[in-house]
């Protein structure tokens, strides 16, 4: 007897809305219109008899039932991918895949990495940035350099270096707006926050003896490379 399976299609679109919560974002990623996913999706809630989603202003929610087969479909989809990742690694010649932060190997590692290929030409590197996390299982990552606060449990590691945290600013803006000699001279200039460490303005004030100053950033980038763009241009520090 054969499988009673859905049609593959309709999985992906239902896994991609689900995990999305929107037809629009599902669309984008998996290259399809948002009708086309909608489309998919009712197919697959009558192919199965049940209501996957409730349809609302703001986007889409799961039925109790949709969360159930979300679980099953998700889980699924992910053996899927590692394996295929498993199979294309196997394939590929023998390198070092190694995941970095954008902004990190744009800023730290591209600059000095010239050096390194000159010692070692025998090594093949392949440097990867999605997702935003590493992850190891099932992948075919061999290293990730990351930030972290304390060594983690489940890897080897090795530490790099110290992070130093410090405002910065254009000339420009120094010569326009400054002097700013002590911590206390930047409050009433517009700061410039990075979402990766959200909170690191509150944290940078309170260590340097202004904890009750207001850590607004009304400039705000997911980047840290286009934090420090803004910053270059002079629209803050």
């Amino acid at each position: 007897m054969g499988r009673k399976l859905p049609p593959f299609a309709a999985l992906r679109a239902f896994e991609a809305a689900a995990r999305r919560g929107s037809l629009q974002e599902a669309g984008a990623e998996l290259s399809v219109s948002p009708s086309a996913v909608s489309h998919q999706v009712k197919a697959l809630e009558v192919f199965l008899g049940i209501k996957l989603f409730t349809r609302e202003a703001n986007g889409l929610t799961l039925t109790d039932s949709g969360r159930l087969y979300l679980e099953s479909v998700g889980s699924a989809l992910d053996r899927l991918e590692a394996g295929t990742l498993q199979v294309q690694a196997a394939r590929e010649s023998q390198g070092l895949r190694v995941h970095i932060l954008h902004s990190l190997a744009q800023l730290w590692l591209i600059p000095q990495l010239d050096a390194f290929l000159a010692g070692h030409p025998e090594v093949a590197i392949s440097f990867v940035s999605q997702p935003e996390e590493p992850d190891f299982s099932g992948s075919n990552l061999d290293m990730a350099i990351v930030y972290a606060e304390a060594p983690p449990k489940e890897h080897v590691a090795e530490k790099l270096m110290e992070e130093v945290v410090a405002p910065v600013c254009s000339p420009a803006y120094l010569g326009e707006q400054g002097p700013l000699a002590r911590p206390r001279d930047l409050l009433g200039h517009r700061l410039i926050g990075c979402d990766f460490v959200p909170d690191e303005w509150r944290r940078w004030l309170a260590a340097s003896g202004l904890g009750d100053a207001p850590a607004r950033t009304p400039l705000r980038f997911d980047s840290r490379t286009q934090a420090l763009h803004a910053a270059a241009e002079g629209l803050g520090v």
